[in-house]
């Protein structure tokens, strides 16, 4: 690759990144374990007109630059972070970044909400917004996903859209 071009991703990639923040918590049952859906405020999505079509998000992965197609749905998720209180500080366990979820999940999806965490098996209940065929409203449903796997176990409920609320069919 072209040494300006280099020099042109590698500055992209600053800019995209924004500022990462914190949008919510749900403590594990011990209250010592939490689940944070950590956001990115005021990134930028990269057009690289001059060699590719589309808008792409970049990656540093292995010391190597990535580019993959992006929307602007769902393009403030950053991660999500499985954190342990130790000595009275959160660290962090794993976590899950936006790129490897959408793999996982289909391109195009991305966690919107948290209902649950369940420390002791490493699942949680997510909402997800999927807009992975263009042109198409986002598909919200609520998920039980495997935090240690980054899989989805079963979608538990459809929704009409992103501010419905989960209701467990138990009751």
């Amino acid at each position: 690759m072209a040494r300006g071009v280099t020099s042109r991703i590698m500055h992209a990639m600053r800019l995209w990144r924004g500022e990462v923040f914190d949008g919510s918590h749900l403590l594990g049952r011990d209250g010592d374990q939490r689940l944070t859906l950590r956001l990115v405020r005021n990134a930028r999505r990269l057009a690289l007109g001059f060699m590719l079509p589309k808008v792409y998000s970049v990656e540093l992965r292995n010391g190597a630059v990535v580019l993959e197609p992006s929307s602007d749905r769902g393009s403030d998720f950053h991660s999500l972070v499985w954190e342990r209180k130790i000595r009275g500080e959160w660290r962090q366990h794993s976590a899950i970044a936006a790129a490897p979820f959408r793999r996982k999940a289909k391109h195009g999806a991305w966690v919107a909400a948290l209902h649950e965490f369940d420390s002791e098996s490493g699942t949680a209940i997510i909402l997800v917004g999927d807009s992975s065929l263009r042109n198409q409203p986002v598909v919200y449903s609520w998920r039980l996903w495997d935090l240690h796997a980054n899989r989805q176990i079963v979608v538990l409920m459809r929704c009409s859209g992103p501010w419905e609320p989960y209701v467990d069919p138990a009751g």
